[in-house]
């Protein structure tokens, strides 16, 4: 089988945590792709890889607020638990569909690449609900990535100012499943900034989760 196509190495400017993140993950699909793991070892491999990889993203994202992972609220600790549980209950679909395509060489490759593409956004897209609910009364601004067709929802949030905690409330965060992108390639980001907060009703209806 070929090698996992190479763009689902990280993107410049992402940190250490999610580069070894996505390789991690990247490596274990690649090993069950060629046989070299059997598929409870696969399972084995990323349940590790996602607890240990999304708790440190956890603990990057309360750093920005000068806590750290020890000083875990409940609250904190039941949001953490609420987003590991659906990645990994992703782990054996993502398993079935390597066993049930091997063979297909370079078609197995993009396939694969697609679906760690989505993984890829999940360190980044936790790290921010993590800061979003250690530092929720800090004013953040949406700042679109350099995405050449933005989603609704990225296109309409873009330089709106609120508070860490509205944006939470709303589910509203980059690499977030519920924006109409899915968080798929999404680069979008949340500034800190000192602009006053937009005014009126937050357009919850640009949501599409």
């Amino acid at each position: 089988m070929a090698e996992l196509s190479e763009s689902t190495i990280p993107p410049e400017g992402w940190g250490r945590g999610e580069a070894d993140y996505l390789r991690s993950v990247r490596a274990a699909c690649r090993a069950l792709a060629l046989g070299i793991i059997s598929a409870g070892d696969f399972h084995t491999q990323m349940f590790s890889t996602i607890d240990r990889g999304l708790t440190r993203a956890w603990g990057e994202g309360m750093a920005e607020c000068g806590l750290a992972l020890d000083e875990m609220t409940p609250e904190e600790r039941e949001r953490l638990n609420q987003e590991l549980t659906p990645r990994l209950q992703r782990i054996d679909p993502l398993s079935d569909f390597i066993v049930r395509s091997r063979g297909r060489g370079v078609a197995l490759s993009a396939a694969i690449s697609e679906r760690l593409r989505l993984w890829a956004n999940d360190y980044r897209g936790v790290r921010t609900i993590a800061a979003a609910m250690a530092c929720g009364n800090r004013k953040k601004q949406w700042v679109r990535g350099p995405t050449k067709e933005p989603c609704r929802s990225c296109a309409g949030f873009a330089n709106r100012v609120y508070r860490y905690s509205v944006w939470l409330q709303h589910n509203a965060l980059p690499q977030n499943r519920a924006l109409c992108c899915n968080g798929y390639r999404c680069m979008c980001r949340l500034a800190d900034t000192n602009l006053p907060m937009t005014k009126g009703a937050f357009p919850a209806g640009l949501m599409c989760g």
